[in-house]
């Protein structure tokens, strides 16, 4: 599969580009700046390795918890570069990507008064209203957060807000994709690629 290929696929089954970007637009920047050469748009990749370079290119300069070029795409590490705040990041990202479909208010995060330590010793608590009921969850501090289950209240919120959309999740080795579309997109990005198969991000934590 080539990355062209790719993204045009990706454009065409609910990645939403970021205005006033193209498709054509990013392909000619990344070429432009040295990220690709011409000629790497047009190799071919196993599906997976192809999803993965385009993954990369959408979120290329946007930061650990955003993408330059696509809103309902976060590509990251996911490690707490900002401390305890790292968790509030993620699920304004989370909310964000969902494009007005899961609405929080009063956003807060804070860390308990144990005492911290390079282990991550010590809790973070985020805190926000749904429809004016107010939640909130503590989670152990660690650096590196892909396993925690941060993401559960946001992804059973959005069942309750807009059950038409969905989030979901591809592992690209130290890498983890999140993308937040429609089901039925999801069902044709998975009949699209070979090999790849988008999982509900419920799943990740099953």
């Amino acid at each position: 599969m080539q990355i062209k290929k790719t993204l045009q696929i990706l454009c065409e089954n609910g990645f939403k580009i970021v205005p006033p970007y193209s498709c054509e637009d990013i392909l000619r920047i990344a070429v432009e700046e040295g990220l690709f050469e011409e000629d790497d748009l047009f190799d071919e990749y196993s599906d997976k390795d192809a999803l993965g370079l385009t993954f990369k290119l959408l979120a290329e300069d946007g930061g650990d918890y955003t993408s330059s070029y696509c809103e309902n795409l976060l590509y990251s590490e996911f490690e707490t570069y900002d401390g305890y705040e790292t968790y509030m990041y993620i699920v304004e990202r989370l909310v964000e990507m969902t494009r007005g479909s899961l609405k929080l208010d009063n956003l807060k995060t804070g860390y308990s008064e144990q005492k911290s330590g390079e282990d991550g010793e010590g809790r973070v608590w985020i805190s926000f209203e749904f429809r004016d009921k107010e939640y909130k969850f503590s989670y152990k501090f660690e650096k590196w957060f892909d396993h925690i289950d941060i993401f559960t209240p946001i992804i059973k919120l959005l069942e309750i807000a807009d059950s038409t959309k969905i989030f979901a999740y591809q592992d690209f080795d130290e890498m983890l994709a999140i993308i937040c579309i429609s089901k039925e997109d999801l069902k044709k990005l998975n009949k699209s690629f070979r090999g790849v198969n988008l999982k509900p991000l419920s799943q990740k934590f099953e």
